[in-house]
């Protein structure tokens, strides 16, 4: 019987523990994913807005006579802020990307970030890319022309997610180390608790024992012979 209650409650102990850490270890990578993520988001805008003012210098929305020049600034803004960049025209043309030959790639009108971005406002969106074959976070922002009245493209800057993806896989084994401890600890802690809270009832039984044996002894002293 002792053993019997020490055991369950033990296991009563460990299992209540290792589910509130589980919990609270999920909420908690929720929330430092979304602040990663949210993070990442600030510096592309801030990198995109930046490049999309040195972008409306050099470039009116045509490709015909300005490709070598945008060619040469996109892939040398892209080397230095460390992210893919993307060059889009009006019509969802790419005019000019500094990991793609833009002859192949697909039109991209229907890029939510960049529907966004023709309507003078910030988009992004994350996806599986067709030409990296990662997931990528995209941030677009409009190019305007001259005088700063048309939107004439976008500027979309990305970047894959495999920063946010290592974070959190470290993230994850120092949480899963930690699941180990708690259970350790669970253990150890429940075994000691388990002894003092039963050991009223361990006293109960030897004394409910004892006063049986006793019992057993009158009656055996009792008898005829």
């Amino acid at each position: 019987m002792k053993q019997t209650l020490k055991r369950r409650a033990l296991f009563t102990y460990i299992i209540l523990s290792i589910i509130t850490t589980v919990l609270l270890g999920y909420f908690l990578l929720r929330a430092e994913e979304k602040r990663f993520t949210e993070d990442l988001i600030t510096d592309l805008t801030i990198q995109a807005t930046l490049i999309s003012e040195q972008t409306s210098l050099i470039w009116s929305g045509a490709t015909s006579q300005e490709t070598f020049a945008l060619d040469c600034h996109v892939r040398r803004l892209a080397d230095d802020a460390g992210v893919r960049l993307t060059i889009i025209q009006a019509d969802g043309q790419v005019a000019s990307d500094s990991k793609s030959n833009p002859d192949q790639m697909d039109n991209h009108a229907g890029r939510p970030e960049f529907v966004a971005a023709l309507m003078g406002k910030t988009g992004q969106d994350i996806r599986l890319s067709t030409t990296q074959g990662e997931q990528m976070l995209y941030v677009a922002r409009p190019v305007f022309d001259s005088a700063g009245e048309n939107v004439i493209g976008a500027v979309r800057v990305s970047k894959d997610l495999i920063v946010v993806q290592n974070i959190l896989g470290r993230i994850r084994l120092i949480y899963l180390a930690g699941i180990l401890l708690v259970s350790l600890l669970a253990g150890i802690i429940g075994w000691l608790f388990s002894s003092r809270l039963l050991h009223p009832l361990d006293e109960l039984h030897s004394a409910v024992l004892k006063v049986s044996r006793e019992d057993n002894i009158s009656a055996k002293v009792a008898e005829p012979h």
